[in-house]
């Protein structure tokens, strides 16, 4: 009878989960980021004037953007390695860019959520092999151990409106006027919010 309830109420290998992420990517150049707010596991930005993120779209099957963090716990304190993996298509793609930028991603989930990895840190991909095929694969990691999970992305409330988070996301996060300001706590011991 247990068996029965648990493999009824179990839902982890549901169809529903097979295309968790839309096959778009987007890199941002963490030094174009003009402002910014981290609070409750959301964040919010905008970039500098006409700065933009790169987009990598796929329409092929073949391809697949995946994100995912793991988990790593030292001196009872949990820390996070996000990963994203990035296809690329044939020899002749120039990974220079790759390599030397300080970058964060974006990924877009079916639920219409974006979220943000390596935002703290960075990504950089391993040492790879690049080879002249249709399909290569970079997965791009955090330079180092993120203190929180992956960010979700969240814009200001006056922009509710007329704007939506996926708007930025296919926009390469270009022209946001206004972030959302989440107040942060001071450390200075006077119980007061900074704003």
């Amino acid at each position: 009878m247990i068996y029965r309830k648990i493999k009824k109420d179990f839902t982890q290998c549901d169809a529903s989960h097979l295309s968790r992420w839309i096959q778009r990517l987007v890199l941002i150049n963490k030094e174009d980021v003009n402002q910014y707010n981290i609070g409750n596991g959301n964040i919010s930005f905008k970039l500098k004037e006409e700065k933009r993120g790169f987009h990598y779209e796929y329409s092929n099957v073949l391809f697949q953007v995946l994100g995912n963090y793991e988990a790593e716990n030292k001196f009872n304190y949990f820390q996070y390695k996000h990963n994203v993996q990035l296809p690329l298509s044939g020899f002749g793609f120039e990974t220079k860019a790759i390599n030397d930028g300080e970058y964060f991603a974006a990924l877009l989930d079916y639920e219409n959520r974006v979220w943000i990895f390596g935002f703290e840190y960075g990504l950089k991909p391993p040492p790879y092999l690049f080879e002249s095929n249709e399909l290569n694969t970079l997965t791009l990691s955090s330079v180092a151990n993120e203190d929180d999970l992956p960010l979700r992305y969240i814009i200001a409330e006056e922009r509710v409106v007329e704007d939506s988070s996926v708007k930025d996301f296919y926009n390469d996060f270009a022209d946001i006027d206004l972030i959302e300001l989440n107040g942060q706590f001071s450390d200075d011991f006077n119980n007061d919010f900074l704003i």
